[in-house]
């Protein structure tokens, strides 16, 4: 199985200027983006497109 993550658009309406895309906001420890990729790891999906 492949996944598909979209990563558009840059959170303007975020008061985040430190962070160059919004899939890279913390959530918790880890980004937004690497805890869409460990999920996707822990559900053995392997292959993946951003």
């Amino acid at each position: 199985m492949e996944a598909i993550i979209l990563l558009a658009g840059y959170g303007s309406r975020l008061d985040r200027q430190d962070l160059p895309h919004k899939t890279l906001l913390p959530f918790g420890e880890e980004t937004l983006l690497s805890r869409h990729l460990k999920c996707l790891q822990a559900l053995g999906i392997r292959k993946r497109q951003l």
